[in-house]
């Protein structure tokens, strides 16, 4: 039945109680713009044993570091096998999570089975579906260590759409009885994690629930789409070309495999599944944040482009008088906006502005924005963009350059218009939203061998 739903039980790699002090870090896409952050962390975890060691911080990638940090990380790998840091144990994991902003946020590790994803397409969507567009060019790089990686930790939120709370949730009523597996504080004041071996009597339950969704009739009433849509079962809330990585590294696999081992490769090699956790998109620890974007050596004002590009009169600009005014208004737009346009906050120098810009075909003003943005007329006129999580670091980046760096403040995305919009449109705009901040993020703890 498991077969049904994509997923697989995992045979999990955790690190034994001895070496858990400074074992669990935050996902490595946290912090790009930040290397005082990552300098923090690594003066915590000096030598110890530490998830700091098996990954490689993105603020690294195509750095002049990079090559002599994934020999490290890879020689790592394999030292904490050899010197038995790990106990092995096939089990899913009900994970609570507490943070700065929520006591619970609640997940299952497993895994999912890549046949069933598919980033590429729109034509013939998969059950389990990215939310976002992928961004082809950012894979090469997180494939470098992936593919000489002996083992994973994916830091990937996968997304159910659950408003009855019948697969996740009672786990909170279960746990008592459960085997609690690790217990502990996260580091720099990120919060507490909590992880119990799963029984196979609730797996199984939480596998029934999962077919109840993925019934094609039951799928169609809940969306009202037409008969035959492709269900979507799986919604990848965060870490989405963490999960394009290893398909993309399974598919390399694959392409190597002599025709005749193929059946076999894919009945065995653990490769061909990734591990996750899985979220209830309902689940009240679950926050969505907007994404910011901090635009970075920039030659000509957006205001300007944009005029020169809409027409003066197309687009409206209102001055606010601090960022807390801002952000109300990017929440709450005035009612004299037009329909047809799209708002959003806007800081240069030392003042805010909201900005509305026609809506042309896009749903959300993330959209509107970033097609401005990535269009070949403006984007020379920055020398990079970074996606923020959290309005303070937004004001930081600035501040680095306040005559040449400027911000993009955009609203939040409800929950519930997530699955119908992925469903109706293929996908959000790339980095629409964020489920919390960024040392709310998943934090690696469990393992898993990708290697026979």
């Amino acid at each position: 039945m498991a077969e049904k739903v994509f997923m697989q039980v995992p045979k999990l790699l955790l690190p034994k109680p001895e070496f858990r002090k400074h074992w669990p870090v935050v996902a490595c896409d946290q912090f790009t713009s930040e290397p005082q952050y990552w300098e923090a962390v690594k003066k915590e975890v000096g030598s110890d044993p530490s998830m700091l060691h098996l990954i490689l911080p993105e603020l690294y990638l195509e750095s002049p570091e990079e090559e002599g940090m994934i020999q490290d990380i890879i020689k790592s790998m394999q030292e904490y096998m050899d010197k038995g840091i790990f106990e092995e144990l096939q089990t899913c994991v009900y994970l609570e999570r507490r943070t700065r902003k929520t006591p619970c946020r609640r997940g299952v590790i497993m895994a999912l089975d890549l046949e069933a994803y598919d980033f590429h397409s729109d034509s013939h969507p998969s059950p389990i579906r990215p939310t976002e567009m992928t961004v082809v060019e950012r894979i090469p790089p997180r494939l470098r260590v992936r593919s000489k990686a002996l083992i994973e930790s994916p830091h990937i939120l996968v997304l159910v759409d659950d408003p009855e709370r019948k697969i996740i949730e009672p786990l909170t009523e279960e746990k008592e009885k459960m085997e609690k597996l690790y217990d502990q504080e996260l580091m720099l004041g990120a919060g507490h994690i909590c992880g119990y071996r799963i029984p196979p009597e609730s797996v199984d339950r939480i596998v029934q629930q999962l077919n109840k969704l993925f019934d094609p009739k039951v799928f169609e009433e809940k969306y009202k789409v037409a008969p035959g849509t492709p269900t979507l079962l799986y919604a990848v809330g965060d870490g989405n070309h963490s999960l394009a990585t290893a398909k993309q590294s399974w598919e390399n696999i694959k392409s190597a495999c002599p025709p005749e081992k193929l059946d076999e490769l894919m009945k065995t090699h653990p490769a061909r599944f990734c591990m996750i956790e899985l979220s209830n998109i309902y689940d009240e620890g679950i926050e969505f944040e907007p994404i910011h974007r901090v635009l970075f050596g920039v030659k000509e004002r957006l205001i300007d482009a944009l005029q020169k590009k809409f027409g003066a009169e197309a687009v409206l600009t209102t001055q606010c008088e601090s960022l807390a005014k801002l952000k109300e208004a990017v929440e709450h737009p005035p009612s004299t906006i037009p329909k047809d346009k799209h708002s959003f906050g806007l800081i240069e120098g030392e003042k805010f502005y909201l900005v509305s810009i026609p809506a042309g075909n896009q749903t959300l003003p993330v959209g509107a924005i970033q097609t401005f943005l990535d269009s070949p007329e403006y984007k020379p006129q920055y020398s990079k963009i970074d996606y923020i999580h959290g309005d303070d670091v937004v004001i930081s980046l600035i501040r680095q350059d306040i005559e040449h760096n400027i911000g993009i403040i955009l609203p939040v995305m409800s929950k519930d218009s997530l699955f119908p919009t992925v469903i109706k449109n293929a996908r959000l705009p790339r980095k629409t939203f964020s489920m919390g901040e960024a040392d709310e993020k998943r934090f690696y703890f469990e393992c898993r061998k990708i290697v026979p």
